[in-house]
């Protein structure tokens, strides 16, 4: 709000009672209506500073308790001050749905904001700083030298000392207050289950909170570890249940907290697709649920095998996924110019080619990825019809000296492997200056 004389009085008593102990919070009960807009609102705020400006509250509080069936709306909100055209003014960092849910009012010119640096202007600060809507602002951190420049989009009437200032967004109100991201100056609830809503904020009332910690994707049957932090903000420590559901199945912990404890089990993601995770923590006075995603994609098909192959000579193929273990129930689709057969993958498949060709191998299986393999399958004919070798073979035999070369003259291109390894491309085969001995030539044109 603009600070004028005649409410520094309201705003004196407002610092003044802001002091009441919350371990990691203070509760301040019905706050005078001039200053938090009506009955039945009620305030939570930081110890670790006194005054509520520079309070710094995890906004995970918030939705926590805008979850309790006895809580009407929750509001969380970040104070800064600025000066604009002279005049001192407030700004509140709020989520503006969240804000007018709980205060009333509405926009009564504009529309609400789109993006982050968007903002609203109440009615009365419109009239003292004569801004309008379509206006940039300069807002300058009270606290800290950080600067905001933000887009006036609406106009808003609550008929409370919130007309006198500018709505921001958190992220916004974060920045020129110099607070961590996550956190904000108070907590504003309306509640009239008033009895309720005292034993929530009663420092000695055990109020539990849960984190987890834990990979976001995974293969389909494969087990993860989840890791569980509970952590009490009440004073005393006290009983709580650990709800965890997944899948459409659901795992209850009871567990004892003092101040916090860890909690460790594994998961089976049984389903492939995105996998909502919900844990929940909760005992008779409040609960906290906290949501996370698992992608879970198709197991890998890690597949060896030749691609170079000739008629009626069998090959053979393995089919692997994680941790080297075998595929046991695939199937192999092999397709050919005039040949098409099925097979069942039990780790591995021998395949005999009918015919010289290009052949495709495709494997599918319930839960893993697919995979083709591209096989060409090559006629054995005499290598002397097809190319000249240098030196010429003697009754097969190739006589060369190590370091020394052997020369394929074909109009194809050509193919070797020596002694089983990898296929290389090339016409000029360079003898190893360490080989000697017999060795097996495979020349593929």
């Amino acid at each position: 709000m603009i600070i004028r004389r005649s409410i520094w009085v309201a705003i004196f008593i407002l610092f003044i009672l802001f002091t009441g102990m919350f371990v990691s919070l203070m509760s301040i009960y019905e706050m005078p209506d001039r200053v938090l807009g009506g009955k039945d609102i009620y305030v939570l705020v930081s110890s670790t500073d006194k005054n509520p400006i520079r309070s710094n509250i995890d906004i995970n509080f918030a939705y926590g308790i805008e979850n309790l069936s006895y809580v009407q709306a929750v509001s969380p909100e970040i104070y800064a001050f600025t000066t604009i055209n002279g005049k001192s003014t407030t700004i509140r960092g709020v989520m503006f749905k969240k804000f007018f849910n709980l205060q009333g009012g509405g926009i009564i010119d504009g529309s609400f904001p789109h993006t982050l640096f968007d903002a609203l202007l109440g009615v009365n600060a419109q009239r003292m700083l004569n801004i309008n809507i379509g206006d940039t602002v300069i807002l300058r951190g009270s606290f800290t030298s950080s600067i905001a420049i933000v887009n006036i989009t609406g106009i808003f009437k609550t008929n409370s000392p919130a007309d006198d200032e500018i709505l921001v967004s958190i992220p916004t109100a974060e920045k020129l207050a110099g607070i961590k991201p996550g956190t904000v100056s108070i907590i504003r609830i309306k509640t009239d289950a008033h009895d309720k809503i005292e034993k929530l904020l009663d420092p000695n009332t055990p109020k539990f909170m849960v984190n987890l910690n834990m990979t976001h994707m995974g293969f389909v049957h494969q087990t993860i570890s989840l890791n569980a932090t509970i952590k009490n903000v009440g004073e005393n420590g006290g009983n709580c249940e650990l709800l965890i559901s997944f899948e459409n199945s659901s795992k209850i912990i009871k567990l004892y907290v003092d101040k916090e404890k860890k909690v460790q089990f594994n998961l089976t993601l049984n389903q492939m697709g995105s996998q909502n995770l919900t844990a929940t923590v909760k005992n008779d006075i409040f609960y906290y649920t906290c949501y996370t995603e698992i992608s879970v994609f198709p197991r890998p098909v890690f597949a060896q095998g030749p691609s170079i192959a000739f008629p009626n000579t069998p090959v053979t193929y393995t089919f692997k996924t994680l941790n080297n273990q075998s595929i046991k129930n695939g199937t192999l689709l092999v397709k050919g110019e005039d040949f098409e057969r099925e097979y069942h993958v039990q780790g591995s498949v021998n395949i005999t080619y009918p015919s010289a060709g290009k052949y495709s191998l495709h494997f599918t299986g319930d839960d893993y990825e697919n995979e083709t393999l591209n096989v060409s399958v090559y006629e054995r004919v005499n290598m002397s019809r097809i190319a000249l070798i240098e030196p010429q073979p003697i009754n097969g035999a190739i006589f060369v000296n190590s370091t020394e070369q052997i020369e394929v003259y074909t109009g194809g291109t050509v193919y070797y492997s020596i002694d089983g390894s990898a296929f290389a491309e090339g016409n000029i085969i360079s003898i190893p200056k360490n080989m000697y001995g017999n060795h097996k030539l495979n020349l593929t044109v």
